[in-house]
C-alpha cells in the first residue's frame, strides 16, 4: 500500500488488477471519497477532483468533512493491562 498526500489530506493508493488501475481512498473523511488513475499524475488530477467534490458536498450539507477520532480503544484491553492476575 502507498500512500498520497494533497494539501492536509492523505490517501491510501492500491492497483486494481481488475480494472488495470491505481485506486486511491482518501482517509479520516466523515464519509467515503475514492478515485482512479493510471499513473502518479492522473491520481493527483484525480485526487483533487475527488477531494473537491467530497468538500463542496460537506459544505452544501453543513458537515464537517472529517471524521471524529474515537479516544476509546478498538478493542477492550486485556486483563493484564487493566493489572488483573
Amino acid at each position: 500500500m502507498i500512500k498520497m498526500n494533497f494539501g492536509d489530506y492523505s490517501a491510501t493508493i492500491e492497483f486494481d488488477a481488475e480494472l488495470g488501475l491505481f485506486r486511491g481512498e482518501i482517509l479520516d473523511l466523515r464519509g467515503g471519497a475514492d478515485f482512479y488513475g493510471e499513473d502518479s499524475e492522473a491520481l493527483r488530477r484525480e485526487f483533487s477532483k475527488s477531494l473537491s467534490a467530497y468538500l463542496d458536498v460537506c459544505a452544501e450539507k453543513t458537515l464537517p468533512p472529517l471524521a471524529r477520532k474515537s479516544t476509546s480503544p478498538t478493542h477492550p484491553p486485556s486483563p493484564n493491562a487493566l493489572g488483573a492476575t
